[in-house]
């Protein structure tokens, strides 16, 4: 390589392969890739989007990254897209006809409004960030989705707040995942309600291969369904689904990691683990009631397991599909059963039994007196040597015994 001219440069892709020009590295250059100079550069090149320059300190002035479009309108979002080039929203912009995002588009939202009032826009491997999206009906019949992301194809949404306008949304899903598509939620929020299509979901995917990532997201939802058919993960999430139409989360695996989930009123089941397991980690909280025909259900071969840390709270015992063979692993409290504590004081002052809920704690144990002894606590069995604290799970109406010093 000859470092003696200065109108040259040395560019290195991620491959570790050197070119001798920026504009020959241009060339191959493609999305996620990194060009270092290895020299100053006199070259005028403009590199494609998604590319990161590292000028590693040399001088070149003229090799920049292409920025995206600006756009103020509908007209120029399509053309745009279909230039391929990435897109940064300069004033809201109103979408009535379907559009189609390519490969590795970011659109930039930048602090203003997408109004989306049409159903079945494809998104391929694409982000979108830093502002908001509301969803109407005028225009839209029964849809496949407000947001088709195509097989195996990812969409991520940065940033991003989503709504449904005052007169609702119209539509089988907000989000339609093909097979092996994703979904990825990122510091987002989304408010979804009063679906005219009942049977529509919230996000539906063609099968579980489909998967669903939500970090620091909070989803709330009412008078639709939420999840079904696919793979979801959420941590720092809450997942807020109160008058669902028919069903919660249905037929999904979901993995929760220090995320809220509370889902009420459906005609359906609340939770259906189903192609996975439920997996209720960290501190994380489920709060399943008034759903018709299940709290959770288990189906096929899918367990549910919940960490000691973390909390169920159903109003309907967890079931079995039949024909499923999962196990249910860690405590749920289930409000509709009820245990009773019967306090036997051997000898110390009356205490009155305690009835409550199954898979409760009790928060505030008693305190017997008697003359002459120190009381030591509550055991459950009678030689005290088991010792049941407020920090006991009482899932069997059970007699305790009082220990004296």
């Amino acid at each position: 390589i000859d470092r003696s001219n200065t109108g040259a440069a040395c560019g290195v892709l991620m491959d570790g392969k050197i070119y001798t020009t920026v504009a020959e590295a241009a060339k191959d250059a493609e999305p996620g890739d990194t060009v270092t100079l290895l020299h100053n550069s006199a070259e005028s090149v403009t590199l494609p989007k998604g590319v990161t320059l590292d000028k590693n300190n040399y001088t070149a002035n003229s090799v920049t990254v292409a920025q995206p479009a600006e756009v103020c309108d509908y007209d120029g979002l399509v053309a745009a897209l279909s230039a391929g080039e990435d897109v940064k929203l300069t004033a809201d912009v109103f979408v009535d006809t379907a559009i189609t995002v390519p490969d590795n588009t970011v659109i930039d939202l930048n602090d203003k409004t997408l109004y989306i009032n049409v159903e079945n826009s494809c998104y391929n491997d694409a982000a979108i960030k830093n502002g908001n999206i509301v969803l109407g009906k005028d225009d839209v019949h029964v849809c496949d989705g407000y947001f088709l992301v195509n097989n195996g194809k990812t969409l991520l949404l940065d940033d991003v707040n989503v709504s449904s306008s005052a007169d609702g949304i119209k539509g089988y899903a907000v989000f339609h995942l093909k097979t092996g598509a994703s979904l990825n939620l990122n510091k987002s929020t989304l408010n979804i309600s009063n679906n005219e299509y009942s049977s529509g979901y919230i996000m539906y995917a063609n099968e579980a291969t489909a998967t669903l990532n939500f970090t620091d997201t909070a989803i709330t939802a009412s008078k639709v369904n939420g999840i079904v058919h696919a793979t979801a993960v959420m941590s720092g999430s809450t997942f807020t689904l109160t008058d669902a139409v028919e069903h919660g989360i249905n037929r999904s695996a979901v993995t929760l990691n220090d995320s809220d989930v509370t889902i009420s009123g459906g005609t359906g089941r609340g939770i259906t683990p189903q192609h996975g397991d439920l997996l209720v980690n960290g501190t994380s909280t489920v709060t399943i009631s008034d759903m018709a025909e299940a709290s959770i259900q288990l189906r096929d071969d899918a367990g549910m397991t919940v960490a000691e840390t973390a909390t169920v709270t159903v109003d309907k015992a967890v079931s079995l599909d039949s024909g499923a063979t999962g196990m249910v692993s860690g405590t749920v409290i289930d409000t509709s059963k009820t245990v009773t504590i019967t306090f036997n004081s051997k000898g110390g002052s009356e205490v009155r039994s305690i009835t409550q809920t199954y898979g409760s704690k009790i928060a505030d144990l008693p305190v017997p007196a008697k003359s002459g002894y120190l009381f030591a606590g509550w055991y459950s069995d009678e030689a005290c040597t088991t010792e049941f604290t407020s920090d006991t799970v009482v899932t069997e109406s059970i007699t305790v015994y009082a220990k004296w010093n």
